[in-house]
């Protein structure tokens, strides 16, 4: 009883540390970093109970907070350890991947918009202010560099008109981009920590393969939906409703386009490929623009067809 009692403070231990330098390398270096902040707490939790994530996640905060700031700790709690918290009962509970991935991007964007409000009631500091108005104060660098290369004077104009109306672009999608993270850092998340679970034998989660994806069977009727909804705003003339109708076509095109990955995915994994051409033509296709566009029509028709008969399955 003691034993086990040692080896969970001294598993305990090793997680504040680690995941506190991944906090200082995150904060000093690059966020990115701390999209694994939340694993080791995840399989602490799962392997020694939910209290000691809870210790893990306030300790490792603090320190934080101590080493940058009082908001930055409160950024670490907020943002990346509730989502911990969160994905650590989900997985204890032998939730599946869809409604644990689901719960905790929920959760994840929750958290962002609590931390965007309590840093503007607590000090006072506007994050999506400061944001636009770095973005603006680019835009104003941009143009001045412009007048500095001798262009002329209508072609700096147009060039100016071009800069503000991708500020204005970036502003609006805002709402969408923030769904896209919440959902990779929860997904990137889930995935670490359930492989390293899975490795040292703590629970056997199951983790479906990504080639299997596929959206609900009620997505084309809730598309319906938004797109009438969306429509009655436009017609209507409310407010905001160009920017509720961008981002919900923006996230009915990524939800097309990650089931048409999946779809590809599942193709090429079926095919004598090597692996490195496999993921170089994956990557490929993730970062042009064209064939994107085409993976969501072939996501669209899978949604219609079934083309991996996943429905039967």
């Amino acid at each position: 009883m003691d034993k086990n009692k040692s080896n969970s403070a001294i598993e305990l231990i090793i997680t504040i540390i680690i995941t506190s330098m991944l906090t200082i390398l995150g904060l000093y270096v690059s966020p990115l970093i701390l999209i694994f902040y939340p694993v080791l707490h995840i399989v602490l939790g799962v392997k020694q109970g939910m209290k000691y994530t809870l210790l893990s996640i306030v300790t490792s905060s603090i320190i934080a907070g101590f080493s940058s700031s009082y908001l930055d700790g409160l950024y670490i709690f907020t943002c990346y350890g509730l989502l911990g918290i969160a994905l650590t009962y989900m997985i204890s509970k032998e939730k599946t991947a869809t409604k644990t991935i689901a719960v905790g991007s929920i959760v994840y964007l929750v958290c962002i918009a609590l931390y965007v409000i309590l840093s503007k009631e607590l000090i006072n500091y506007d994050i999506i202010g400061e944001f636009s108005k770095a973005i603006k104060e680019s835009v104003t660098m941009q143009v001045q560099s412009l007048k500095n290369s001798g262009l002329s004077n209508y072609e700096i104009s147009q060039a100016s008109m071009i800069l503000e109306d991708v500020v204005s672009y970036i502003l609006i999608v805002i709402p969408s981009f923030m769904i896209l993270t919440s959902v990779f850092v929860t997904y990137i998340s889930y995935l670490i920590s359930t492989h390293l679970i899975n490795k040292k034998q703590i629970k056997d989660v199951y983790v479906p393969k990504f080639m299997y994806f596929k959206l609900p069977d009620n997505f084309i009727v809730g598309v319906i939906i938004l797109l009438l909804l969306s429509s009655i705003t436009i017609y209507f003339e409310f407010l905001y409703y160009e920017g509720i109708f961008m981002n919900i076509i923006i996230l009915i095109f990524l939800g097309l386009f990650v089931q048409g990955l999946s779809l590809t995915t599942y193709i090429l994994n079926k095919s004598n490929m090597s692996k490195v051409i496999k993921y170089i033509l994956l990557v490929l296709i993730v970062i042009n623009v064209f064939s994107s566009i085409i993976v969501a029509i072939v996501g669209l028709l899978d949604v219609f067809f079934d083309f991996r008969k996943l429905k039967k399955a």
